[in-house]
């Protein structure tokens, strides 16, 4: 059984209305809409992970100046935190681009 037809026959409405157009133009497949989803929730991670990076430098920067082991542990810690959410973001898109090879359905980028 292919998942394909069972995607074709979602109707994402006619109802919600973005300016002039219903979603059923701006979106016309799942995939259209998951695309844009996809990458604005990268681009929001994109930017927290380099302010929490540069919170982190400077509260270590500040810590290790002071001599403060408290607040270089806290530094570290952001940076650790970070370069964490970092891996499991690019995970996340090679996860999306491996179920497009498997399923064979267009997740990111779909054909408009």
């Amino acid at each position: 059984m292919s998942i394909t037809p069972f995607l074709a026959k979602i109707n994402i409405g006619e109802k919600y209305l973005f300016g002039t157009r219903t979603a059923k133009e701006v979106f016309p497949t799942v995939g259209s809409l998951f695309s844009v989803l996809l990458f604005n929730v990268y681009t929001i991670v994109s930017i927290i992970l380099v302010f929490i990076l540069i919170f982190g430098g400077i509260t270590l920067i500040t810590g290790n100046k002071e001599g403060n082991k408290d607040t270089t542990a806290k530094g570290k810690a952001a940076i650790t935190a970070a370069i964490a959410g970092f891996f499991i973001v690019v995970f996340s898109y090679f996860i999306i681009q491996l179920i497009e090879t498997i399923t064979g359905i267009k997740i990111l980028n779909p054909d408009v």
